[in-house]
């Protein structure tokens, strides 16, 4: 159900969508794929070094809600 899919992608922490935002943007304007996987790459390893990638994988480990979840 779409309404389902939606709720899940807005759980998500708000930097990481910002930058999937920005890549489903970008890859518009991107030709080769092998910029496009340096990009993504790049953004891959932006998001899970920053500080929303860390508290998303202690979250996991801890077996708890991330911070940015409103619960």
């Amino acid at each position: 159900d779409i309404t389902n899919l939606i709720n899940k992608i807005k759980e998500g922490a708000p930097l990481a969508q910002s930058f999937i935002k920005k890549l489903l943007y970008d890859e518009v304007d991107i030709d080769y794929i092998k910029e496009r996987d340096s990009h993504l790459a790049e953004l891959i390893t932006q998001i899970r070094e920053g500080s929303e990638g860390q508290e998303g994988m202690a979250a996991f480990m801890q077996k708890r809600s991330p911070s940015w979840r409103e619960e």
